[in-house]
């Protein structure tokens, strides 16, 4: 690697260091396994889309707030769709839905139904420094 030094070559950069270095932010993409028994109604996703507050995983992991709204913000010009609504976080909703569903608080407010627990996996990858965080972040929200 002719001009380069083995010193000019970074394996890991932080998240804060790297905000200036990419011209396209980094996104998050949260996939649900509609087959899993506890999410298989539509209104259980709902609900869990409703328990993620989008904005403030942005702003904190990402530093990038207006990334939260939906899928393509705007800063990707062509795929970002302007007449599409933000996500909406909203938590007494998402409770709401999953009472419809009769999901109950159980022991240490974990969610159940005819003895089952509300405990979805969430499966991330440990290589991608935000990921790690992220997680701990949604379960925290999960449990508020």
């Amino acid at each position: 690697m002719d001009g380069i030094l083995a010193a000019d070559l970074a394996q890991e950069v932080p998240l804060h260091a790297a905000k200036g270095l990419l011209g396209v932010p980094r996104t998050l993409l949260l996939k649900v396994n509609a087959g899993h028994p506890a999410l298989s109604d539509p209104r259980a996703r709902q609900a869990l889309s409703m328990a993620i507050d989008r904005e403030g995983l942005a702003e904190a992991i990402l530093r990038f707030p207006a990334g939260g709204t939906q899928l393509f913000p705007p800063s990707l010009g062509e795929w970002h769709a302007e007449g599409v609504a933000p996500l909406a976080y909203n938590p007494e909703k998402a409770r709401a839905l999953l009472a419809e569903l009769v999901w109950q608080p159980g022991p240490g407010g974990i969610l159940t139904r005819n003895g089952e627990r509300f405990s979805p996996t969430l499966t991330i990858f440990p290589d991608r420094l935000e990921l790690p965080l992220s997680a701990a972040v949604l379960q925290q929200m999960a449990s508020a």
